[in-house]
């Protein structure tokens, strides 16, 4: 598998530009999450406990599409809730007394998911879902000056470098180690004391295992034309720019069309991906 390194050295070698961060950022940062979306390449599932009486649960980040839900092994039918009839969702006219029962559809809403009717008991909903790439937060950056700063990261514990993270301040001598976290949600709060010095406009960067791609190994080299136009957008050049684009897109409908061609089963998943 080509690491980012190597992808960036090969957008390089066709077209050098100042700063080849600018095609390791394209790369990790707009090519591969945007070959996601389109592609429907990345699925993942997650499990959850339903609540007794409460019929709305906080949906991953990053979620392209719902594929399947099954709620005590049993498919449940999407809906949209414009489509619900009278009496589906709640018990009487006046719209704020759930019905309960056995779940049977379910329907998104605010980046949650909504559950018809509301569940009485515990039980296993499993969720089956095209996913973008997961990402760590590299850089922080101070809005005010603190001896503790709280980090919100959207990554899990081991895609950090070490058990004990050094947050290194990369325009003064500053450096603080990460004391504590909590997961929230699906964020994870970290609390980063022993920063003295800090001050608003500090750039604190967080060292983490090297990057690799998550999309499929075999269609890797696909996001080199989105770097590129980057790179000619760099420049100014507008026409290269709207030729690797377009060549971009292309390439990621293409890979699209052999999996619908392919028929992936729905219910085909993997684990999310993770940065090693």
């Amino acid at each position: 598998m080509l690491t980012w390194d190597e992808l960036v050295d090969i957008c390089s070698l066709q077209m050098p530009v100042p700063n080849p961060v600018i095609f390791e950022r394209a790369l990790k940062d707009l090519a591969e999450p945007e070959f996601a979306r389109i592609t429907e390449c990345l699925e993942a599932e997650k499990l959850y406990t339903t609540v007794v009486d409460t019929n709305n649960y906080e949906l991953p980040m990053g979620v392209v599409r719902i594929k399947m839900v099954y709620y005590k092994g049993r498919k449940l039918d999407p809906v949209k809730v414009e489509n619900l009839k009278s009496g589906e969702q709640y018990q009487s006219g006046d719209g704020t007394t759930l019905r309960t029962g056995r779940p049977q559809k379910y329907y998104t809403q605010n980046d949650r998911l909504y559950l018809v009717p509301c569940p009485t008991e515990a039980a296993a909903l499993r969720v089956h879902f095209a996913t973008l790439p997961v990402y760590t937060t590299r850089k922080y950056i101070a809005q005010t000056g603190t001896t503790t700063t709280i980090l919100y990261l959207d990554i899990g514990i081991p895609g950090l470098a070490t058990d004990t993270v050094t947050f290194s301040n990369v325009t003064r001598s500053l450096t603080g180690a990460c004391s504590a976290y909590s997961y929230t949600g699906n964020r994870h709060k970290y609390t980063v004391a022993a920063m003295a010095g800090q001050v608003a406009g500090d750039i604190i960067e967080i060292p983490t295992y090297p990057y690799i791609p998550s999309i499929p190994e075999i269609d890797v080299m696909k996001l080199i034309p989105y770097a590129l136009a980057m790179g000619y957008s760099f420049r100014e050049n507008t026409t290269k720019y709207e030729r690797k684009m377009a060549e971009f897109f292309a390439g990621a409908e293409s890979v699209k069309n052999e999996r619908a061609m392919r028929a992936y089963p729905e219910d085909v998943v993997t684990d999310n991906p993770v940065i090693r």
